[in-house]
C-alpha cells in the first residue's frame, strides 16, 4: 500500500499549474469546417476548456491530451480570432487562430523535393510546419498560360513563427523562376504569371527570424505556416484605405486576377477580399483618395489616401488651419501592410519647413502633433525614409483638431482572485487632447460571486492610476471580463482598458479572471 501510495503521489502534481500552450497546427481553419487541431504545452489537468474571442467560432476538448475540435461557423468573421485555453487553475496567453474564406488542406510528408511534390488543387490554403533543420516543403500546382499564381504566406507577422522565410516559383525542370523574401515583413509573397500551361512547383524554406550563426536552412517545431496558393481574386489592398462612417464607397481593389475594376462597400462591411481579406478604416469626418493627386486644399478633420509613387518626388497635398490651433497627425502605412516607411514635412506658403516627423519605431504609425504659427494654407509633404516609391507606396494620413479622451491600459490579460482577499488591479489613464474630469472604474461581465468597486483612494492619489477593486465570495471557473474607466457623472464616457499580448506585438481588451478557493490549496 505505501509503494502504491507512493506513485501516485509521483504521478500527481502537488500544486496543479494553468495551461500553456506555444503553438496550434494546424493555426487556423475554412468557414464551415470543424477542424481537428494539435496543442502544444502543458496540461496539468485534462480536459480543459476554450474560450474563444470571435463569434462563430468554438473550440472543445478531445479524449486525447492536447487534441482538440474548432468548428467555424460559415459566417464566422475572416481573419485572426484568439483563443484562450482555462481550467480552475487560471488560462494561458492568447494564441490566433486565422479563420480563412478558401478551402484548406494540411501538409504531407515527405515533400522536400520539387520534383516529388504533392499536387495541391486551386485555390487552397496549406497549414504547414517547417518543423527541423534543414527542411524544405514544396507544393505542385497547376496554371495556365497567362493566369497569375499568387503565392502568399503568413507565418511570422500574425503566427509569430521565429522564421525568415523564403519563397520560390520552380519550373519542372528545376529552374526558379519567380522568389520573394520580405514582401510582408518577414514573410515573402509571389506573384508569378505563367508564360506556359504547365505544372509548376511552390518551395518554401527559412532562416532564423532572428539571425545567427547558422547557414543552413532553419525549421523547428513552432515554425508553423499558413500558404496561400491561388490563380483566382487576390486583392493586395483598395483605395481608399478610409471612408466615411454610415456611408456606402465605391472602392477600387489592386492585386492580381481581378474581375472588376470597382467594388463597392456596404455601410456596415469592414473588409474586402477574400483570400486575402482587406480592412477598411471608417471615420467620423470626410475621406478622400489623393493617390491620383489634387490641389485642393483640404480642411481638418479628414482622412486621406495617398502614394509616393516617384522615387524621390513627395506626395504633396495642401491642408488649411487656424493659428495656434493644434492638428492631431497619424500617418500609417507598413501598420497596414504596405511598404512605405515615412517621413512627413509641414512647410509654410514660403516653403520653410514648420514640421518632420518619422514614426516612433520601425514598421510603427508616425503620430505627431503641428500647430500652425498663422491662419493659411499649409503643405504636407510625405516621403519614403529610403527614397523607394512605386505601387504598394500608399499611405492613410489623418488630420484632426485633438479631441479630449482617455487611453487606458492594464499590467496584465490575466489575473486571479482568492475568495475573501479582494484583488486591486490599477488602470494606467493617458489623457489626450485635454481631457479633464474625474474617471472611476468599470468591469463588465464578471463571474457570479464577485463584486466590483473603486479601491479606496490613497493618501496620495496618483491621477494618472486609477484602482478597481475585485471581491470573490465563492470559486468559480471564472472568465473573460473587460475592465475601463467611465468619467465620474457620465456614463456615456467609457473606455476599455487594453493588456498587451507581446508575444504577437499586438493588444487585448479581453482580460481573465480566476477565481480561487485558498482553503483548497
Amino acid at each position: 500500500m505505501k509503494t502504491f501510495l507512493l506513485a501516485l503521489l509521483l504521478l500527481t502534481p502537488l500544486s496543479a499549474a494553468p495551461p500553456t500552450v506555444t503553438t496550434l497546427t494546424p493555426s487556423g481553419g475554412a468557414r464551415g469546417a470543424t477542424v481537428a487541431v494539435t496543442a502544444t504545452g502543458t496540461f496539468d489537468t485534462w480536459p480543459v476548456r476554450v474560450w474563444c474571442g470571435t463569434p462563430g467560432v468554438t473550440a472543445k476538448a478531445e479524449k486525447t491530451k492536447g487534441k482538440f475540435s474548432v468548428a467555424v461557423a460559415a459566417d464566422a468573421p475572416l481573419g485572426v480570432t484568439w483563443l484562450r485555453f482555462h481550467d480552475d487553475t487560471g488560462a494561458s496567453p492568447l494564441r490566433p487562430f486565422v479563420v480563412g474564406g478558401l478551402p484548406e488542406v494540411s501538409e504531407t510528408e515527405p515533400n522536400d523535393d520539387a520534383k516529388a511534390a504533392p499536387l495541391v488543387a486551386l485555390p487552397t490554403v496549406v497549414n504547414g510546419v517547417l518543423s527541423k533543420t534543414g527542411d524544405v516543403d514544396c507544393y505542385t500546382v497547376k496554371v495556365a498560360k497567362g493566369q497569375t499564381l499568387v503565392a502568399s504566406l503568413d507565418a511570422n507577422r500574425t503566427l509569430r513563427a521565429p522564421m525568415d522565410a523564403v519563397l520560390q516559383v520552380v519550373s519542372a525542370d528545376g529552374s526558379v523562376l519567380e522568389q520573394n523574401h520580405d514582401a510582408r515583413d518577414l514573410d515573402p509573397e509571389v506573384a508569378f504569371t505563367a508564360p506556359a500551361d504547365g505544372t509548376y512547383s511552390v518551395r518554401l524554406f527559412a532562416f532564423p527570424s532572428q539571425p545567427n550563426s547558422t547557414i543552413r536552412h532553419f525549421g523547428s517545431p513552432a515554425c508553423v505556416y499558413r500558404l496561400t496558393l491561388t490563380a483566382g481574386e487576390f486583392v493586395d489592398f483598395v483605395t481608399p484605405l478610409a471612408v466615411e462612417h454610415g456611408k456606402a464607397a465605391t472602392l477600387t481593389p489592386h492585386g492580381w486576377n481581378l474581375t472588376a475594376k470597382t467594388a463597392k462597400l456596404g455601410k456596415a462591411d469592414e473588409w474586402f477580399g477574400v483570400a486575402h481579406p482587406v480592412a477598411v478604416a471608417r471615420e467620423p469626418h470626410p475621406c478622400f483618395d489623393l493617390t491620383g493627386g489634387s490641389d485642393d486644399p483640404l480642411s481638418p478633420p479628414f482622412t486621406a489616401t495617398g502614394r509616393v509613387s516617384k522615387a524621390g518626388v513627395a506626395s504633396v497635398l495642401r491642408v488649411t488651419a487656424t493659428a495656434k490651433k493644434p492638428l492631431a497627425i497619424r500617418l500609417e502605412s507598413a501598420t497596414l501592410d504596405l511598404a512605405l516607411t515615412p517621413v512627413l514635412r509641414v512647410t509654410d506658403a514660403g516653403g520653410k519647413v514648420l514640421l518632420r516627423a518619422e514614426p516612433a519605431k520601425l514598421n510603427g504609425p508616425l503620430e505627431t502633433t503641428f500647430t500652425p504659427p498663422t491662419t493659411g494654407t499649409f503643405t504636407v509633404e510625405v516621403r519614403d525614409l529610403f527614397g523607394s516609391a512605386g505601387p504598394r507606396h500608399v499611405y492613410r494620413l489623418r488630420v484632426a483638431p485633438p479631441v479630449p479622451d482617455v487611453d487606458a491600459t492594464v499590467a496584465a490579460d490575466r489575473f486571479t482572485v482568492a475568495v475573501g482577499t479582494p484583488l486591486d488591479i490599477p488602470i494606467t489613464v493617458a489623457r489626450t487632447g485635454g481631457f479633464t474630469g474625474d474617471l472611476i472604474p468599470f468591469v463588465e461581465r464578471l463571474p457570479d460571486g464577485v463584486t466590483a468597486a473603486p479601491a479606496p483612494p490613497p493618501a496620495k492619489p496618483d491621477p494618472k492610476t486609477v484602482v478597481l477593486r475585485l471581491t470573490a465570495t465563492k470559486a468559480d471557473a471564472g472568465g473573460s471580463i473587460r475592465i475601463g474607466v467611465m468619467k465620474k457623472g457620465d456614463a456615456s464616457f467609457k473606455r476599455v482598458a487594453t493588456a498587451a499580448v507581446p508575444e504577437f506585438g499586438q493588444t487585448t481588451p479581453d482580460v481573465w479572471l480566476t477565481v480561487t478557493d485558498a482553503k483548497k490549496k
